[in-house]
């Protein structure tokens, strides 16, 4: 007689049912165990995070810094856009203001409570990877110890929020990674989010397109890109879009004002950053002990392929790959501060030119005849008038420039080698080193001086001659002195009372303590709306060393140096390429009872008030002085 071992042994098959059984709920009790404390280590960073920044803002904290300011100045005036920013953080403080108040530790609440909320995703993500406590734990203190990170939540700014759009993103794209074992359903859910999240980061800042960019390559190069047979990564796509959209518009009907603040700061603020000094920079503010962590996680994510450490090899890969792309394409741009995005586009062509011993920056844009563009001062950069006049571009070959010791442009050894007589033969130099055999050549206020002067000189290097809110001789500029002066005496007599006390005190204009007193509003003087002073850039690149070689070292006050010498009013009747004055009615630097009387001395030239303008009837009228313009380029001969 057969028999079955089983049967023989029965107690055998329920005691490995029971065995099996048992593990199970060990295995489940000691997962639930681990969500448990692991949520509580992470809560605990969190809470930490939040106390130290409220502890200092509270206690250890300093005045308002000025970014603060600006971000407050913003959310007094709300739009779709700004030339340096998207809109959503100044929103996000109007609220914050409307609820909390302005005091300092209101307004340092916000970013406090976001640095915590950043601290715990990283950690949700770090689980969400399969890190047990040990790696919870530095994933953790590296953010939350991060030199970077403790000093930008302690104030306001939209970095802060960046961040959070960062790390709420990195986490979806985890999820959506996931889920693609549990069910399309979830992808779909995920895939609209991670479009709401990307969208109102973009509209916060737009560093997020480079997260975009690397998503798209991480999924190209993984067995992800399945998803790119469906339509959800595109519906995510359009979502940000949607979202961003008001931004884009804002920047179409500016003239893409953003773009020129990149180039212009990649020139001027980050001038000297290179790859070296960026990597630099990384390793210290990220904490340079913390490099040994995230060095590590870099390969580990894009070379590791080790079984026992997660059951779902492809799936696990696929993370690795898709956060290594989106980081590593991130770190790589970030150097470029985005001016790939001005080169590559072909908006900006910018260079410098070998001019007479020295080197004089440029910019080109659009195509045509050549118009150059000689901004005022003296001492300023094109900076102020880039915004407005590359609409230009459209129909002729733009150029700004930026004369010798002003914006881009090198630096004199000696304060003296700065002249208007240099600034005229840099002119006609720069012509030369960029082959033009005439052009249009369009002054405002001391850049008119040089326009003039350069006339006079080289009139067959001129083909139209434009002077926007200029002065005919040193002594229209001293009457325009005393009439700006007089203005302050009378709108701003705190101001009048602390120069006239300086002023017997022995300084002038040129000293520093003068210069910071002798400031008021620029929509006084320069504005027939003084609301409209908020439209300029304050970065003009101003020079004040070169303004006062030119002017004279009590410039404000007393003309000298090389303007008080200058007098082209027996001359301009002589001119004779198409010739455009434009003045503003209300110009209280170029005052119409002296600019009138370019009528009188270039009978010849075409003389227009701007009624309903300043010294900038560019930005007041824009559009009738852009119509004129173009009018004048195309039909004057």
């Amino acid at each position: 007689m057969t028999s079955n071992r089983q049967d023989k042994y029965p107690y055998r098959k329920s005691f490995k049912l029971k065995s099996a059984q048992g593990a199970r709920m060990d295995s489940i009790t000691s997962k639930e165990k681990f969500n448990r404390n692991s949520l509580y280590l992470i809560l605990g960073f969190s809470l930490f995070e939040l106390l130290l920044h409220l502890y200092t803002n509270a206690f250890a904290g300093y005045g308002y810094f000025r970014d603060e300011l600006y971000y407050t100045a913003c959310s007094n005036h709300l739009a779709a856009g700004y030339v340096d920013q998207p809109p959503l953080s100044a929103y996000i403080l109007f609220l914050s203001i409307k609820i909390l108040g302005k005091s300092i530790f209101a307004l340092r609440l916000l970013p406090a409570i976001v640095s915590a909320v950043i601290v715990f995703i990283t950690g949700i993500i770090t689980r969400r990877l399969n890190g047990r406590y040990t790696a919870l734990t530095l994933a953790c203190l590296a953010v939350a110890l991060a030199p970077i990170f403790l000093g930008t939540g302690t104030f306001y700014s939209m970095n802060i929020f960046d961040w959070l759009f960062w790390v709420l993103a990195y986490y979806i794209v985890v999820l959506i990674i996931n889920s693609s074992q549990t069910g399309i359903e979830v992808d779909k859910k995920l895939w609209v989010w991670l479009g709401i999240v990307l969208g109102l980061g973009l509209l916060n800042k737009i560093s997020l397109l480079w997260f975009g960019a690397g998503l798209l390559i991480g999924l190209i190069l993984t067995p992800q890109r399945k998803y790119l047979r469906t339509p959800w990564p595109y519906f995510t796509g359009i979502i940000a879009f949607v979202i961003f959209s008001p931004y884009i518009i804002w920047n179409i009907t500016h003239n893409f004002a953003t773009l020129e603040f990149i180039h212009n700061a990649s020139a001027l603020k980050y001038s000297s950053q290179n790859p070296g000094t960026f990597i630099n920079d990384t390793f210290q503010s990220l904490n340079p002990v913390s490099s040994i962590l995230w060095i590590a996680g870099i390969f580990f994510l894009f070379f590791h392929r080790g079984k026992k450490i997660v059951k779902k090899v492809t799936t696990d890969k696929a993370k690795r790959k898709i956060l290594t792309s989106i980081f590593l394409l991130s770190f790589l741009v970030f150097n470029s501060q985005l001016e790939i995005i001005a080169q590559t586009s072909g908006i900006l062509t910018d260079a410098y030119a070998d001019v007479n011993g020295a080197k004089l920056w440029y910019e080109m844009k659009g195509s045509g005849d050549p118009i150059v563009l000689i901004p005022g001062g003296p001492g300023n950069s094109h900076l102020y008038l880039t915004p407005w006049f590359d609409k230009l571009a459209k129909n002729h070959k733009v150029i700004f420039y930026d004369a010798l010791g002003r914006g881009n442009s090198g630096r004199a050894k000696d304060s003296t080698e700065y002249s208007f007589k240099r600034d005229v033969e840099d002119l006609e130099g720069l012509r030369k080193t960029l082959g033009f055999d005439k052009w249009t050549v369009l002054g405002h206020s001391y850049g008119g001086m040089v326009a003039q002067a350069y006339a006079l000189e080289y009139p067959n290097s001129v083909d139209k001659l434009i002077l926007s809110d200029t002065f005919y001789s040193g002594e229209m500029w001293q009457g325009n002195d005393d009439n700006s002066n007089n203005e302050i005496k009378n709108q701003y007599p705190e101001v009048w009372s602390k120069l006239e006390k300086l002023r017997d005190e022995g300084f002038n204009s040129s000293a520093p303590e003068h210069q910071a007193a002798y400031s008021v509003p620029s929509g006084l003087l320069y504005f027939y709306d003084a609301s409209n002073a908020d439209k300029m850039t304050n970065d003009t690149g101003f020079n004040p060393k070169v303004y006062y070689t030119i002017v004279g070292y009590d410039g404000d006050f007393i003309i000298g140096g090389d303007v008080a010498k200058l007098d082209f009013r027996t001359k301009l009747k002589n001119l004779t390429m198409p010739v455009l004055i434009i003045e503003g009615r209300f110009d209280r630097v170029a005052i119409p009872r002296f600019s009138i009387k370019y009528k009188e001395y270039a009978p010849q030239a075409k003389f227009v008030m701007f009624e309903k303008s300043g010294h900038n009837p560019y930005v007041e009228e824009k559009d009738k002085y852009f119509e004129l313009l173009n009018d004048f380029l195309q039909n004057s001969k």
